[in-house]
């Protein structure tokens, strides 16, 4: 009997249903684009789009409180979990073992030498817990395992104040005005796609310490 020494986790089964439906879209996505590899998937991209768009529908409709609503839900996770479990064992066969493979299909390869070099997943268990002081309140996640050295980063910003996510750059965007932040392990970073206003620049330094010192800004105009 074959052993796979690298396999699809299955921690996205114990996630909530909001974040089932984000990594849904990472695995149709990753599946389409590797859709070679897969020749007989147990659902097909169309059906797992069909069943993460139903998990995303019954969240909206259980928000009603209605037990019918409730139920629905109930149904709706336990048809995306059966789909995903199945579609991501049987990735993980097609790998052989080969974690490229795995996380390419949107599915979080299993511990091995090579995890430090995998991006972080969705963080499970996201929450915020007010305070009685004022103007305080904290932020938690779980902790990521399978990963080494991740660094926890957290936003918060007031409403009107955009923060989009590209790649390895935060954009806030606040009345049409753009701060971009790289966040790396390397020394030195690119920034790409930035307006050709004159922008500010400044880096610092972060470890379990927490954050070092901003070093005094540099302005550059891109072309």
């Amino acid at each position: 009997m074959m052993t796979l020494s690298i396999k699809a986790l299955l921690t996205f089964l114990k996630t909530t249903p909001e974040l089932k439906v984000t990594f849904g879209k990472g695995v149709i996505t990753g599946l389409g684009a590797t859709i070679a590899l897969f020749a007989n998937l147990p659902f097909t991209i169309l059906q797992l789009t069909g069943l993460n768009n139903a998990l995303n529908t019954a969240i909206a409709n259980a928000a009603l409180g209605t037990k019918t609503a409730k139920a629905t839900l109930r149904l709706a996770v336990k048809d995306w979990n059966n789909a995903f479990r199945l579609t991501a064992n049987y990735v993980s066969v097609c790998a052989e073992g080969i974690e490229t493979v795995i996380v390419d299909a949107g599915f979080v390869a299993s511990k091995s030498s090579s995890s430090a070099g995998l991006f972080p997943t969705l963080f499970d268990g996201f929450r915020l817990v007010t305070s009685t002081v004022k103007g305080l309140f904290r932020a938690f996640v779980n902790p990521l395992k399978g990963f080494k050295n991740i660094t926890y980063v957290f936003v918060a910003s007031p409403v009107g104040v955009t923060i989009t996510q590209i790649n390895n750059t935060l954009v806030v965007t606040n009345a049409g005005i753009s701060t971009y932040i790289k966040i790396g392990t390397a020394h030195g970073v690119a920034f790409s796609n930035v307006n050709s206003n004159l922008l500010n620049v400044t880096a610092f330094g972060v470890n379990n310490k927490g954050m070092g010192p901003m070093n005094t800004s540099l302005p550059v105009t891109a072309q």
